[in-house]
């Protein structure tokens, strides 16, 4: 039995359960389906349909803006990741792959939010959503990985953020 002048202590792991959980009821709670975006270029797998809510956490705002730089956007039928980038530092220029509208699932939530994410990361913001590596290499602190917590797809203003980094 507790002393009753003694608090009480929550261990680590009990918030971060409980934080997990109250995250995940919000994201499956608050999906959007928005038009299809005119960069993406919708395609349809077999079997494919839209909707699909992976959790996709968006990058810190210093980092949500146009890149600087050569962006070019390819895109690819569903291969088990919804996207990814290439940081060309030297010659400027960033390449990103995103999985079509349809195929897979992946909705066009989805492929905004992707859209955001590679962008982001060629501005340099850790891979948050990947690897959690930081722009030079190193992995990201656990403190680092906490200041995406609340930043998911699901849960942000998604058509205002896309078209601050230069989705239109």
């Amino acid at each position: 039995m507790r002393h009753p002048s003694r608090p009480t202590c929550l261990s680590w792991a009990t918030v971060a359960v409980a934080f997990v959980a109250l995250t995940s009821a919000a994201i499956a709670e608050s999906w959007n389906e928005y038009p299809v975006p005119k960069l993406a270029r919708p395609g349809v797998a077999p079997g494919g349909r839209t909707g699909a809510t992976p959790k996709i956490w968006i990058p810190l705002p210093k980092y949500l803006h146009p890149f600087h730089g050569e962006l070019v956007l390819k895109h690819k039928d569903w291969d088990g990741n919804i996207s990814s980038f290439a940081h060309k530092p030297a010659a400027h220029r960033c390449v990103v792959t995103i999985t079509r509208i349809g195929s897979g699932g992946i909705g066009p939530q989805a492929w905004m939010c992707a859209f955001i994410s590679e962008v982001a990361s060629c501005n340099g913001a850790p891979d948050v959503n990947g690897d959690q590596l930081n722009a030079d290499g190193s992995h990201m602190s656990f403190l680092g990985q906490m200041a995406y917590a609340g930043r998911s797809c699901g849960t942000m203003d998604i058509p205002r953020i896309y078209k601050a980094v230069g989705g239109y």
